[in-house]
């Protein structure tokens, strides 16, 4: 009995072995499969079904926020909070994914003259509490903009006046004229008559706006956002989410913690480090191109840069690949023109692309030589300065990177790191030969800092700027001539729950695009 009963137990034990193995087994390859399928993996821009079918939905979606500072988008400084406010605030004139002009509140914008503009409102728009949206709204926005420190004040710096003569149309003055003054129309409008009798900046009164979203309560933990039921465009759109709840956290490290934890279901961040917060698998992304820019200037004036075809030579001759992984272990955008950032004007004819051949062909093809090793043309040396500031180690990892590229092709290049003042006296005096410099791109696809009179590089370009197709020509011209050469790009990432889908489509200007078409599957 004592020998059957320890068969058994062994045979038992074999058993549960086997289940065991099997079990993992299968679960092994489900985790493989739904790794393959949810894990980190970059989303297209329609992640998901429209129509969604028979899909269930998850009625509720948890965002993060951290380092919360005040709810009004005319009083606060944190880039989330302005980002997600654009759900319940409206701007006169929104900006989509492309960067073109979608009007909003606004009907119609139409150039008077006399530097006047006239805008006609969308009266059947109405605020969170079922009040009319007017033209004193627009006004009183303008006013506490301008007597305020808001992030928004640059929009309306060449508002010389604004006036109304009804409740749906507004005046306004500018100081210069400008071909893209609709684009700074982008502000998020406020209701004028919820804060009678209020201090506007210390009203502790939860704001309403116009958009597809309502705030239902402020916490100090967090904020509930619920469909706007008299948001305007609801005829043409509806909400998938019904509501959307934002974890305040005080550091983004507690953010990442949250979502890890799953009590978080997108986190936007331009960080490129988060992998080492929550790890590489179990998530989708989303990234985007930001507005950071760098790029490498030339003086057309130079008596070697002045040529053309010595410019282009050593734009064959940097591979921005080589930059992007080796200086920033891939974790920018290579770029390749000032509105390459997602714009409907952007126009990439005639760019050149990394070819050291080409880029010795470029200059034997123009009259220069090169027997011993350096290039030379009648009197003159290809000898240049690369002018850095010294307080930015990745620009200067970026010049020392490109003098090692140039050096292969014999194009001799000095790193000239200078301090910040001296570096900025470089660049107002426009006396330098080769200069790596950064801006953030304005959402307003104006050119005239780069290709317009007085600009850096000392470069003479004759097209019109002040319209669509003068732009683009006058892309295609720079391609061909090269006053500048793109570097990189920021890059920000959507970091979202597995189950997050819809028609993602962020911007630097709106992270949340299209949120009425965002989902979490059940």
């Amino acid at each position: 009995m004592k020998y059957k009963y320890k068969k058994k137990h062994n045979n038992f034990f074999k058993y549960i072995f086997v289940v065991v193995v099997i079990g993992l087994i299968i679960a092994s390859i489900y985790f493989v499969y739904y790794q393959d399928k949810n894990g980190l993996s970059e989303l297209e821009g329609d992640s998901g079904n429209k129509g969604l079918g028979n899909i269930s939905v998850v009625e509720n979606v948890k965002m993060a926020l951290h380092e919360y500072d005040n709810i009004n988008p005319l009083l606060s400084h944190n880039r989330e909070v302005l980002n997600f406010t654009k759900l319940i605030f409206e701007p006169l004139i929104n900006i989509s994914p492309e960067y073109s002009l979608e009007f909003c509140l606004a009907k119609t914008c139409e150039y008077k003259g006399d530097n006047k503009y006239e805008i006609k409102l969308d009266t059947g728009a109405k605020w969170h509490d079922g009040s009319d949206f007017k033209a004193e709204d627009v006004l009183f926005t303008f006013q506490k903009i301008q007597e305020g420190d808001s992030i928004y004040k640059a929009n309306i710096g060449n508002i010389a006046s604004m006036e109304s003569s009804d409740d749906e149309t507004v005046v306004i003055k500018v100081n210069n004229y400008d071909p893209f003054f609709e684009f700074s129309l982008d502000f998020p409008i406020v209701c004028k008559k919820y804060y009678d009798g209020e201090d506007f900046n210390a009203s502790s009164k939860i704001p309403i706006g116009t958009g597809m979203y309502k705030i239902a309560s402020n916490t100090q933990f967090s904020l509930l956002l619920t469909k706007n039921t008299k948001w305007a465009e609801l005829h043409n759109r509806q909400q998938m989410t019904e509501s959307i709840t934002v974890q305040k956290y005080s550091s983004i490290g507690e953010a990442y913690n949250a979502f890890k934890m799953g009590n978080v279901d997108i986190i936007n961040t331009g960080m490129t480090d988060y992998q080492q917060y929550i790890g590489t698998m179990g998530y989708n992304i989303k990234t985007y191109t930001g507005r950071s820019y760098e790029y490498i200037a030339f003086n057309c004036n130079d008596s070697i840069l002045g040529d053309k075809a010595v410019r282009r030579a050593i734009n064959y001759a940097i591979n921005k690949d080589t930059i992007n992984t080796s200086v920033f272990y891939g974790n920018k955008i290579v770029s390749n023109g000032f509105l390459d950032y997602g714009s409907f004007l952007y126009n990439g004819e005639n760019l050149i692309s990394y070819d050291q051949e080409k880029a010795k062909q470029e200059l034997l093809n123009n009259g220069w030589s090169n027997a011993d090793g350096t290039w030379k043309k009648d009197d003159k040396t290809i000898d240049i300065n690369i002018v850095v500031n010294n307080d930015n180690k990745d620009r200067i990892n970026v010049a020392r990177n490109i003098k090692n590229q140039l050096s292969e092709i014999g194009i001799k290049v000095h790193v000239k790191e200078v301090s910040r003042d001296r570096y900025n006296q470089y660049r107002s005096d426009k006396n330098y030969d080769m200069m790596l410099c950064g801006v953030n791109n304005s959402i307003s696809p104006r050119l005239n800092s780069f290709y317009g009179s007085g600009n850096i590089a000392n470069y003479s370009c004759d097209e019109q700027l002040d319209s669509i197709e003068g732009i683009r020509n006058a892309q295609r011209k720079a391609n061909e001539e090269v006053p500048y050469i793109g570097l990189y790009r920021n890059k920000w990432t959507i970091i979202l729950h597995p189950s997050v889908g819809g028609e993602l489509k962020p911007n630097a200007y709106g992270p949340y695009n299209n949120f009425d078409r965002w989902y979490r599957q059940l």
